[in-house]
């Protein structure tokens, strides 16, 4: 291996170590409301006491990635999520009911330190990478998370059949979690550009002028709210679906769980060797309008079994559409607004979600649960259409038809 790719895979192990935990956690939460409440808003309410502390948090951490060292942050995030569920197992250890009053101050907190982790992760990576291997790193990173949320409700999904206390499962998440700061511990991450500090606000302000006044990345943006209002919505209904239509045992949960990441494993692997469209903007669209039919699929799948074979296209179609929507906005964005940036777009995945859901979630208490995923699949497919209209390309570094200079930092304002 070249001298860059070592360093790379020991971070991305890393973070792959800390997901599993995280992931399992996360599960057996979701899980344990979906299946003792049956209840759309329990699960909303559960749903956004750790997306939207994340979302907020962001803003902080993209500024603190921009600062700071973004491995101290990455390692501090993790400790803190450690001791939060250290604390939640020893709560429940000693008698406490696991609540959604508990289980959701869990994720509230474990939120936060994601909101400070996640944006310093995404501005290391292409520290790591020389031009031109980005959306492959990407795509691979994608299907290695993929291969980490293939195993997790498996486990969780298991280890619930077999009657293990929640407490038990917290605790798999406080060990990864100390694995992944020993190995992050001795790797050499480049520090973030110094420069001007100011105003937080005056900062993020910057950035969200940067991102809108850009051709390329405001159309990548916009998109990225319509589909995780529309998609992401919907789709975290999915437990509560699954327990009301095709039946309550844990493996039905983790069965969909599994088709999902096979899917995304898939679509990682294929576009880590086939690179992608030149043209990444056409592919971004492209996989939206995918995303949109087939969650508008799902809804109308009458058999379980179909129902999970949609989630492995599913997988696929996102896979594709995360990789080159991470790549665009890394390669389109100055060093110096890197950590920033990611914020902003965690952003957008934590709190756009959970505004969606906000209205989704008590409305799968009044109208079929299938009726919200058809509906909102049409209508991404529809934002989508809109927002393609006079989209301008963003061509991959070298797979330009003209001859082009630059196009990682290069800023195209209208």
């Amino acid at each position: 291996m070249t001298k860059w790719k070592p360093t790379l895979v020991a971070f991305l192990a890393s973070q792959a170590v800390s997901l599993v935990g995280s992931a399992v956690v996360a599960y057996a939460v979701i899980w344990h409301v979906a299946l003792t409440t049956k209840s759309g808003w329990s699960y909303t309410l559960i749903a956004l006491a750790g997306l939207l502390p994340q979302g907020v948090m962001s803003l902080f951490g993209g500024v603190w990635a921009d600062r700071h060292s973004r491995k101290a942050l990455v390692i501090a995030a993790d400790a803190i999520t450690a001791l939060v569920t250290l604390a939640a197992a020893a709560a429940l250890w000693s008698g406490a009911e696991p609540s959604l009053l508990l289980l959701g101050l869990t994720l509230f907190l474990r939120g936060l330190s994601g909101g400070v982790q996640l944006p310093a992760e995404a501005a290391i990576v292409p520290t790591l990478v020389p031009d031109g291997q980005l959306l492959r790193v990407n795509s691979a990173n994608g299907a290695i998370q993929a291969v980490v949320l293939l195993g997790s409700p498996a486990l969780a999904g298991v280890l619930l059949s077999f009657g293990w206390e929640l407490a038990w499962l917290l605790m798999i998440d406080v060990v990864t979690a100390a694995a992944a700061i020993v190995i992050l511990a001795f790797i050499a991450v480049p520090k973030p550009q110094s420069g001007e500090r100011r105003r937080l606000t005056a900062e993020l302000a910057e950035t969200w002028r940067y991102g809108l006044g850009h051709r390329v990345l405001k159309r990548v943006l916009l998109l990225a709210l319509g589909l995780y209002v529309l998609i992401l919505a919907p789709t975290q209904l999915t437990p509560i679906m699954v327990v009301r239509l095709f039946g309550e045992e844990p493996w039905k949960l983790a069965t969909v769980e599994v088709a999902w990441s096979a899917g995304l494993i898939a679509g990682g692997a294929i576009l880590a060797v086939w690179g992608g469209l030149r043209n990444r903007m056409a592919m971004i669209i492209a996989m939206s309008v995918v995303w949109g039919i087939f969650t508008a699929a799902l809804g109308l799948a009458p058999w379980y079994w179909l129902f999970a074979a949609i989630w492995v296209v599913f997988g696929i179609s996102g896979a594709a559409l995360q990789a080159a929507t991470m790549t665009v906005v890394q390669e389109e964005t100055p060093p110096a607004l890197l950590g920033r940036m990611m914020g902003v777009t965690t952003l957008i995945g934590n709190l756009a979600g959970p505004v969606g859901l906000l209205a989704v979630g008590p409305l799968a208490d009044v109208v079929s649960v299938r009726t919200v995923f058809v509906v909102c699949g049409l209508l991404a497919v529809a934002v989508t259409i809109c927002l393609a209209v006079g989209a301008p390309p963003q061509w991959a570094p070298g797979r330009s038809p003209a001859a082009v200079g630059p196009s990682g930092l290069k800023s195209e304002r209208e």
